[in-house]
């Protein structure tokens, strides 16, 4: 029986090919567009999960397996361009070796009287072709530029955003080649997307993140948050609204030719940088000043288990400034993750502390204990 048992613990995995992964959408309002290319994880090749968040580096950060050599081409199609650009990889050109398996394009017109360039204009209502080559196998797809009836971007500024009692009104044009209007909003558990088919949206302060584990707010108090809207096309829509198995792609929905993957675009519409803030009425909630233009303002959530609480806030030091995340105890026990660039899988040093009345001791290892006086009263914001 023990025999028979071990043998129905093993299974033959089935070596699968090779297949390139190919992620680029298109802005007309960025300077710069990437296209990350890289293998279908198969198994073959042990990937590192221990190396924090890049944004120079997604791939490598993210677990990938970046694809070097690949020849890179966008183009448009509508109508036909005099010429083809050719992605530059990031890493070839980088001083720090980062990048790989990143190719990038300048969003301007190609010179007059030049070769061959990574120059290519990205301009709404036009359609343009992605070609990828790399060993022998060639991956294209086709995106069109969706148009907005007008152009109505917008930056309002960081604008204060009570979490507890606000609430965010969005409105939008109608837009040709548009599949959906996108709402994304960045939070430190990751991106938080939302489609939409109508002109309207209203967005609450109460918000949970569906796509993070333990369903969180989508709003941190204490942190800096970018939410933004924009007309999308099918393949973008598409691509994210779809499932996903990391070993084999299958479950997308695919509109590339030969590989598995997204090439799409987006027009943004607006954007709010929002400065979140909650009701501070707990016991231990508010701001605390410290000595050299230190700072704690620490914020409550929800009941963790185990006489814990969600904390989260931020931490300024001189002209600095990080969120955190961590936890609380009813006796006013802290644990806080300070982040660095606000991502909650990139902690920066724990801080541990205690508050006692109207004072919050603590610090970090290898960091001298430092004291903090609550600034009262304690607020609730307008």
């Amino acid at each position: 029986m023990s025999l028979t048992a071990c043998e129905f613990d093993k299974a033959a995995v089935p070596e699968q090919p090779t297949r390139l992964v190919v992620h680029a959408v298109l802005n007309p309002f960025v300077l710069n567009y990437r296209v990350l290319v890289e293998e279908l994880a198969t198994g073959q090749i042990n990937i590192d999960g221990r190396i924090g968040a890049d944004s120079l580096d997604p791939i490598v950060s993210g677990g990938g397996i970046p694809v070097r050599d690949a020849v890179v081409f966008i183009r448009e199609v509508s109508p036909p361009a005099l010429d083809t650009a050719k992605g530059i990889e990031d890493a070839r050109v980088r001083s720090d070796g980062k990048g790989q398996g990143v190719y990038r394009f300048q969003n301007a017109g190609p010179p007059l009287f030049a070769p061959r360039t990574n120059q290519q204009l990205i301009q709404r209502a036009r359609r343009y072709e992605l070609i990828v080559e790399w060993r022998g196998q060639t991956v294209r797809g086709f995106t069109t530029v969706p148009l907005p009836d007008r152009l109505v971007f917008r930056d309002f500024g960081l604008q204060r955003f009570n979490k507890d009692r606000d609430t965010l009104l969005l409105l939008w044009p109608t837009a040709q080649f548009t599949k959906r209007h996108a709402l994304r909003a960045v939070t430190p558990y990751g991106p938080f997307l939302l489609f939409s088919d109508r002109d309207t949206l209203r967005v609450l302060g109460s918000l949970r993140n569906v796509f993070a584990r333990d369903l969180p707010n989508v709003f941190i108090p204490g942190f800096r948050q970018e939410i933004s809207t924009a007309a999308v096309d099918t393949n973008y829509f598409d691509y994210y609204r779809s499932s996903n198995n990391p070993f084999t792609g299958t479950g997308l929905i695919n509109h590339l030719e030969g590989g598995v993957g997204l090439f799409g675009s987006i027009v943004p519409l607006d954007i709010r940088r929002l400065d979140v803030t909650a009701d501070q009425t707990g016991p231990i909630e508010g701001l605390y000043l410290g000595e050299a233009q230190q700072s704690i303002d620490l914020y409550l959530g929800d009941n963790l288990g185990n006489d814990r609480r969600f904390a989260s806030g931020s931490l300024r030091r001189g002209g600095s400034r990080n969120g955190f995340v961590g936890s609380a105890t009813s006796d006013g026990r802290l644990s806080l993750a300070i982040l660095r660039g606000d991502y909650a899988n990139d902690t920066l040093f724990v801080f541990n502390g205690r508050v006692t009345g109207d004072s919050l001791t603590g610090g970090s290892e290898g960091r001298p204990v430092t004291s903090y006086r609550l600034n009262a009263p304690r607020r609730n914001d307008p």
